[in-house]
């Protein structure tokens, strides 16, 4: 009979799953402690929001007919931390072989990933501690520092990593990251990753091959280069007066390849990223043997020239350019410009092998050698990189 008393110890599913409801309820109640904590009678309205599922890794709630998903982790310590708040939709789709609709939520949970054990989820713990991950299930991509942030972002968008999560674990992941990266970096959140940064070849004949990428990114005081700097929309760049600027290989300071001109730019253009620049590389350059492989490994990036004198920084905000006349387009595979190229990815590296990362002009001066040294440094760096992200 439906309610008659159950006598005896009970199965061990059944232990089981009141272990599990007691854990949703505390989650409930960690929620409710945060988020909505009682107000006193003559600050209540009409709002109102209560919790409506809790799923391995995060909370779904209803709040003024909206729904939202709260990420959450619970420490070594025991103490549950929220994410920030995503709004979700419920979506109606055919279950295979039915013409039935059931109910589907976007705030998917993710699933369990056959190549993370269990002790690697303990060690991620022991590493970061009780922080946020955007994948809270199998303790990936940590949320707590601008550094694993834009880490995070990096690996996600990198197609060896993205493949270990179906398309909707994906999205969910880079919904969390994005979430993060505006709370704690900018709030207009991380550059599209869905546009490749490094150079690519555009079009190519027996004579030459014409090339494109980001020149200039927009920046900002949380966005800036390795010196420091960042550009904005408003920063006088005098496009207009440098429309054939010449091409180099890393500013002219290789100490093989010098000054020596290997193209010269076609166009250039402002969006909403930075400026996007097309160059004409020639074939017939005898350093064109040495930027092909670069080029097709994606291992080039643009890097903006100037002249010192012509470059002026605000007096009241340190670092940013208000001019800065672009005279050179150079082709390099260590840009100052960090997000084209994943550069605090690159010092954390660098940090966990107990390695001293050299200097930007250390690598560039490299002498007669210089070119060679630059490959092996980009080499060492990828596979840096990789090791310690190997788990993502």
């Amino acid at each position: 009979m439906r309610g008659a008393p159950r006598t005896g110890s009970g199965s061990a599913d059944e232990a089981k799953s009141v272990g599990l409801r007691e854990q949703a309820n505390q989650i409930e109640q960690a929620w409710h402690g945060e988020f909505d904590p009682p107000r006193p009678a003559m600050e209540m309205g009409p709002r109102w929001a209560y919790v409506r599922d809790v799923t391995d890794d995060q909370l779904i709630v209803e709040e003024d007919s909206r729904l939202y998903s709260y990420a959450y982790a619970r420490g070594l310590d025991g103490a549950i931390t929220f994410g920030e708040a995503v709004e979700v939709r419920i979506e109606y789709v055919p279950v295979e072989g039915t013409s039935t609709p059931t109910g589907s939520g976007s705030a998917k949970a993710i699933g369990k990933r056959k190549d993370v054990t269990a002790a690697d989820r303990k060690r991620a713990l022991t590493e970061y501690g009780n922080v946020q991950f955007a994948d809270e299930k199998n303790k990936k991509y940590a949320l707590d520092t601008e550094a694993h942030i834009r880490a995070a972002w990096s690996y996600i968008n990198q197609e060896k990593n993205a493949a270990k999560y179906d398309a909707d674990e994906v999205t969910a992941i880079k919904r969390r990251i994005v979430g993060a990266w505006k709370k704690k970096i900018d709030k207009e959140g991380p550059p599209a990753a869905g546009k490749s940064l490094a150079i690519k070849a555009l079009s190519e004949d027996e004579l030459g091959c014409t090339v494109g990428g980001y020149l200039v990114l927009w920046g900002g005081p949380k966005a800036k280069d390795l010196q420091g700097d960042w550009f904005t929309p408003a920063t006088e760049l005098m496009l207009e007066h440098y429309k054939t600027a010449p091409a180099l290989f890393h500013h002219g300071l290789d100490g093989a390849v010098g000054g020596v001109v290997i193209g010269r730019r076609l166009s250039a253009a402002k969006d909403e990223t930075g400026v996007w620049v097309e160059d004409w590389l020639d074939k017939s350059n005898r350093y064109w043997n040495m930027v092909e492989p670069l080029l097709k490994a994606e291992r080039l990036f643009y890097s903006p020239g100037s002249a010192p004198h012509m470059v002026k920084r605000a007096d009241d905000k340190p670092g940013e350019l208000v001019r800065f006349p672009v005279v050179e387009d150079t082709l390099t595979p260590v840009p100052a410009q960090y997000r084209l190229r994943p550069i605090e990815e690159i010092k954390a590296a660098y940090k966990s092998a107990s390695i001293d990362m050299p200097e930007v002009g250390s690598a560039a001066d490299g002498g007669p050698s210089g070119v060679e040294a630059l490959k092996a440094r980009v080499e060492v760096e990828e596979l840096l990189i990789e090791l310690e992200g190997s788990g993502g």
